[in-house]
């Protein structure tokens, strides 16, 4: 895979397919496996929030300087942070009602946030980048691959 576009979109699908698991334990009232897949969930949003602020927005802002999206980006991955922790206090709780709630909350930022990413940041990059990009891919990668062992 040699386009960020291609890598960190596909990555997106596989964190949504984990949120979805977790909201199909909670409904069941499996608690337990409620809290693997949310773990699962929220290890794989973060490794993934990481690897853009720690290596693909540097490498941008090395080739363009700082633009306002970035800072977009950033604020989002906050939001999405904080979403998160909402989600694991009212999992920890067995709260399924306001799990469903902030479930749909944590979507629609998520779906926003991709859209911006999809559209925006990651053809950015993978204009900029030029012969940088697989470099920046690989060593995504390598972080995505450390947070999930």
């Amino acid at each position: 895979m040699n386009r960020v576009a291609d890598f960190l979109a596909e990555d997106h699908r596989q964190i949504d397919q984990y949120l979805a698991e977790t909201i199909q334990a909670a409904t069941r009232a499996d608690w337990d496996e409620c809290d693997t897949q949310l773990t699962a969930f929220a290890r794989r949003q973060e490794a993934h929030l990481d690897v853009e602020e720690c290596f693909l927005l540097p490498a941008l802002e090395h080739y363009t300087g700082p633009l306002p999206l970035f800072q977009t980006i950033r604020d989002q991955h906050n939001a999405i942070r904080s979403l998160i922790q909402s989600l694991k206090d009212y999992a920890y709780n067995e709260n399924l009602i306001d799990m469903l709630k902030i479930r749909k909350v944590l979507v629609a930022e998520l779906e926003t946030h991709h859209r911006v990413e999809e559209t925006g940041l990651y053809p950015l990059a993978d204009q900029k980048l030029g012969d940088a990009v697989e470099g920046v891919i690989l060593r995504m990668a390598d972080r995505l691959n450390e947070a999930l062992e």
